[in-house]
């Protein structure tokens, strides 16, 4: 190929790669380090616009406070569990466009309390969440 032919062909792949989106990153949990153990150590290894998903039934006793926008859902046919007496606390980001999910968990014993500071818009997803007192 002659350098002119080159250059275009680059140009071409930057524009037609430019506006592809990134994929968020899922980590799953239990699964390799540092998702070998406790979900909150897990869970703060999960990339902001990621998500967390628990793909084996458990019952999780940490107690779960979220700063960033960070999803968590259960895997299809999954029971997960959350049993900390505490309240658990999302406090969703208003500085930048976010997106969070909560899907297919189960609180019990406890509260789920969602702040969203400050007003950049964003999607907060509560799917098929329970509560039990």
């Amino acid at each position: 190929m002659s350098t002119p032919v080159r250059c275009i062909a680059s140009v071409l792949l930057l524009v037609a790669t430019a506006g592809t989106p990134l994929r968020a990153q899922t980590v799953n949990w239990p699964g390799s380090a540092p998702c070998d153990a406790y979900f909150t150590t897990c869970l703060a290894s999960v990339p902001t616009g990621g998500t967390l998903r628990i793909v084996s039934d458990q019952v999780i006793a940490d107690r779960v406070i979220v700063e960033r926008a960070v999803s968590i859902e259960a895997a299809p046919g999954v029971s997960a569990v959350f049993t900390a007496t505490q309240n658990h606390a999302f406090n969703l980001p208003g500085t930048a466009p976010w997106a969070v999910s909560l899907r297919n968990l189960r609180f019990e014993g406890s509260t789920l309390a969602v702040g969203i500071a400050g007003n950049q818009p964003g999607d907060l997803r509560l799917e098929g969440l329970s509560f039990r007192g």
